[in-house]
């Protein structure tokens, strides 16, 4: 049986009948469309492994931030909500936490003085553009960049 036939089987028999004694028919198309969604999810997971491992972690994650477990719906509703959101505001946030450490990152060397170069102009004009509030980094190159490495990974891994 395909699984439209098996659809619309079950849909006419408990549709039209109100008490039923469940037939050889019934139970063939319930299995064909379990198979059917065993079949797809099998699929989906074979060929997307690279998003289902992140998936999972992310959600490990998700879990152990709500300390939760994987029976609560907090971590699985907070994972999706996070998915939904567009691309470019997944890549505009990896973007700007960047910069945020950036500048952290100067702003700890220069406290330890561990940047050497202060005499070099080159240096001295980049840690005063950073100090400033200019970005280290723009959306559209890190953006790019990721899309690439991402890609590759896809590549590598798949």
């Amino acid at each position: 049986m395909k699984i439209g036939e098996a659809v619309k089987h079950l849909q006419w028999r408990y549709g039209k009948f109100k008490n039923i004694k469940v037939s050889k028919k019934d139970i063939e198309a319930m299995n064909t469309m379990i198979d059917f969604v065993n079949d797809q999810t099998n699929e989906n997971i074979h060929n997307n492994q690279v998003g289902y491992k992140l998936w999972l972690n992310e959600y490990l994650e998700k879990i152990k931030y709500y300390r939760a477990t994987v029976f609560d719906n907090i971590p699985q509703k907070e994972l999706c909500r996070f998915i939904d959101k567009p691309l470019e505001w997944h890549e505009e946030r990896f973007t700007n936490t960047l910069n945020d450490m950036e500048v952290d990152r100067i702003t700890d060397e220069l406290e330890g003085e561990k940047i050497k170069d202060l005499e070099d102009q080159t240096v001295k004009d980049y840690l005063q553009r950073i100090m400033e509030g200019q970005k280290a980094f723009n959306v559209e190159e890190v953006g790019n960049n990721m899309r690439i490495m991402f890609s590759e990974a896809l590549r590598k891994f798949s």
